[in-house]
Formats: C-alpha cells, sequence, structure tokens
C-alpha cells in the first residue's frame, strides 16, 4: 500500500490489527464504508475488512504534520509528505506479516476441514463471540461470500417421489411431526407416516400443480378408483401434512343433485340448529356470527392475478359468496371448454362445459341449506394449476372436508376440476 499521494482504490484485503499504524490506515482508507462493527472488526458485504472500534486506544495520535481530510467518496486518502516518510517502513513490515499470516491461515483451514466451516458460520452470526485470531475470523467472513444457499426441492417435485417411490421413500422425507390424514387412516409422526407409506396402495398421477411450498395432485389406483391429494412442506424442505381423499365405491355414487337427495336429512338438521339456537337465546348465549350468511371476504371483483392459486382464492373467497350475480362471478373464471369432475357423482352427470357447468351450480345454491358454508383451509402456491383445501360448516359441525383440484389455460381460466370429499370424512 502506498501512501505517497496515490489513491487507495483497491484495499489490500485484511489489515493488521496488532499494529497503530495499519489500524490508522485501515480506519482512514475504508472511510467509514463499514456497516457492521464489533470487538477489533469491521465488517462489510461481499468483502470482510479488520478494523479497531473508534475509541481513544484504538487510535493513537496523527502523526507530525496530520492527515489530510478523506475525499467524497471515502475512498482516496492524501497524507502529508512528513507523515508518509514516517508511517511507510512501518506500513511495508505489516503488509509482509499479513501475507504470511494469510497464507498460514489457508494452510490452516485446509487443514482443519470442518472446523473452519463451523468458524465460518459462528462469525458470520457473531463475531464479537468467536475466540480465534482477528485475520482467521475475516477469512472466515469472506469465504461466506461464495458459500450457495441450500436450494429446497419443490413440493411438486416432492410429491411425484411420494408416488414413484411408495415404499421405498426415504423415512427423512416427512417431518418428525408430519400428520397424514384420510377417511380410512388418520396418524402422525415420521415414523408411522413412513410406515403407512409400507402398506399404501400403489397410485398414478393424473395431473400435478407446480407449487413450491405446497402441491396437490390427481391420481388412480390400480384397482380404477380415483382421488386427490395435497401436501405442504415446512421450512426446512420435509413434508409436514398430507390429506388424501379417494372417491366413494360406484353403489354409492350420486345420480342426481347430492344436495336435494340429501334434504331431507339437512332439513332435520336445520330443525335441531333452530332448537338449539332458542336454547342458546333463552340461555343468553347465542352464536350469532355462526348462523349469520357468509359474504365475501374483501369485495373483490376479479382476481388479483391470472396465477391458479389467486384464481382459486377468488372463486373461494369472493365470487361464491358475491351478493350480486354469484353464479355469474363463478362462471366468468371457467373456460368454455371445461371438464369438472365430480367424483361423488357418476361419470355421466359430470359438468363438461359451461352450460352444465351454470345448472350444476343453480342447483346447488337451489338445495344448499342458508347457514350452509364451504371454507377455504388451504390452497397450494400454483401458477398453471392449483389445489384447495376445504371443509363444510353446517349445524355446528364442520365435515365432510374435501379437495379440489383446478387446473387453468393459458388466458388464467379454469378448464379442468376434480373435486372429491367423503359424507363419513
Amino acid at each position: 500500500l502506498s501512501l505517497r499521494g496515490r489513491s487507495a482504490r483497491a484495499p489490500a484485503p485484511f489489515f493488521c490489527t496488532h499494529s497503530a499504524c495499519c489500524r490508522l490506515v485501515a480506519g482512514r482508507s475504508m472511510g467509514g464504508a463499514m456497516a457492521t462493527r464489533s470487538e477489533g472488526l469491521a465488517m462489510s458485504s461481499p468483502a470482510a475488512f479488520l478494523q479497531p472500534l473508534p475509541s481513544a486506544t484504538a487510535h493513537p495520535a496523527p502523526p507530525r504534520g496530520g492527515w489530510a481530510a478523506p475525499s467524497a467518496t471515502g475512498r482516496n486518502m492524501v497524507p502529508q509528505a512528513e507523515a508518509s516518510m514516517e508511517v511507510f517502513p512501518l506500513v511495508a513490515a505489516c503488509a509482509a506479516a499479513v501475507v504470511v499470516g494469510a497464507g498460514r491461515a489457508q494452510r490452516t483451514g485446509r487443514a482443519r476441514g470442518s472446523n473452519t466451516v463451523a468458524l465460518r458460520a459462528e462469525a458470520v452470526r457473531s463475531p464479537a463471540a468467536v475466540q480465534q485470531p482477528p485475520l482467521l475470523v475475516a477469512a472466515a467472513v469472506v469465504g461466506e461470500k461464495t458459500k450457495s444457499a441450500k436450494v429446497l426441492e419443490p413440493a411438486s417435485r416432492v410429491l411425484q417421489r411420494l408416488f414413484l417411490e411408495g415404499p421405498k421413500v426415504d423415512r427423512k422425507t416427512f417431518s418428525i411431526n408430519c400428520w397424514y390424514e384420510s377417511p380410512d387412516t388418520t396418524t402422525s409422526q415420521r415414523d408411522k407416516v413412513h410406515d403407512y407409506f409400507q402398506t399404501r396402495p400403489t397410485r398414478n398421477i393424473d395431473r400435478v400443480c407446480d407449487g413450491k411450498q405446497k402441491a396437490g395432485c390427481t391420481w388412480t389406483q390400480l384397482d380404477g378408483r380415483r382421488g386427490a391429494s395435497f401436501i405442504r412442506m415446512d421450512q426446512d424442505g420435509k413434508v409436514t401434512f398430507i390429506r388424501e381423499i379417494m372417491e366413494p365405491a360406484a353403489a354409492f355414487k350420486f345420480k342426481e343433485n347430492n344436495l336435494a337427495t340429501m334434504k331431507p336429512v339437512t332439513s332435520l338438521l336445520v330443525g335441531l340448529d333452530g332448537l338449539q339456537s332458542t336454547i342458546e337465546g333463552w340461555l343468553g348465549s347465542k352464536d350469532t356470527a355462526r348462523r349469520e350468511s357468509p359474504k365475501p371476504k374483501f369485495g373483490l371483483e376479479k382476481p388479483k392475478t391470472r396465477r391458479a392459486s389467486d384464481v382459486v382464492v377468488y372463486l373461494w373467497e369472493e365470487a361464491m359468496y358475491a351478493e350480486d350475480r354469484p353464479v355469474d362471478r363463478v362462471l366468468a373464471e371457467f373456460s368454455d371448454e371445461l371438464v369438472y369432475e365430480d367424483l361423488t357423482y357418476v361419470d355421466e352427470v359430470w359438468p363438461r362445459n359451461k352450460e352444465a357447468l351454470e345448472m350444476y351450480e343453480k342447483e346447488n345454491r337451489e338445495n344448499m341449506p342458508k347457514d350452509m358454508r364451504f371454507v377455504l383451509d388451504d390452497v397450494t402456491d400454483g401458477d398453471k394449476a392449483a389445489c384447495a383445501m376445504w371443509h363444510t360448516e353446517f349445524g355446528g359441525s364442520r365435515s365432510p372436508r374435501g379437495i379440489t383440484f383446478y387446473g387453468v389455460d393459458a388466458k388464467g381460466q379454469v378448464d379442468y376440476g376434480r373435486v372429491v370429499y367423503d359424507l363419513s370424512f
């Protein structure tokens, strides 16, 4: 480092903190650009440099003749001639020591292996707490610059791997407190969920959404029965939640509107719910919020974007409960060429175009009890497809629970749907 009027635009990466001259040079040449200060250290990203704390003991008195003020950029240092003649020999000696020390630290880092990695992590987290020579600490922090972040596997790929590997899936794919639920089985904890996958029926994916933290898919079992799945990942890329639902047996499928078929049952439940409301009124504990008609959540006129996830949220939280033309708002988000598979019905009555879907929606609303509501529990974060996880609230119950898969076309309109639920779930 030359002090004879030259610009210090490319300072040496490390300054020795044990020499007063280099400490002064470090403080001046950095021009106060350091972002983070700690005991004996000053670091900025992406590089790290050593600099003493601004205290009375850290900086000796300026040399005879004083130092000129730094330039506006804070990176140039122009000392006076007398000071340069006195400081230059010390700077040269310290520069040689830094070179030798850097080589020694590099060799030591290679020899220590994992210890250097641990030191790096500790130095980045809390430089002041690391009881190591400042040069080695700075080298560890600089090494952090080239450390690449861990790339987590997208949920859509993890979901496909679960189906492909089946019984061979790695136990570590699941989080420690993983939860699995379906109408047939509900279990928790990593070992139990992994054990269930050893006997789970083989299922082949038909469609899968492109979610990153959450994903869903439609599938067909080897015996021909169909269904849908929903998974959620944690921050470490482990599967923490799974819901799977399969279509009912053919003998239990509806051939006409299911709400119309179940109207005697729902009417009885409405009567019992009214009796409960009367009793609660007498006792002064009436739950009016539960019996209010559902309303749009934000009052949006259209989805925020044409991403599949935003379209699904709009359908479930806005269009479905719109006070003005709810059916028209729902139909506006569907393509003219669509297939909507409601697996609780026989295949012949599925809506296969927008006109059939309009009839399907109107029949549902005509036969739906006034205080029945469909609640969106979660939705995957897909762009081209999304999967919704939901439940129904009616008469004080939160059943059935279901899954609906949505695929969108290039315009962001739904061109495919599959809904599956089990009345006992």
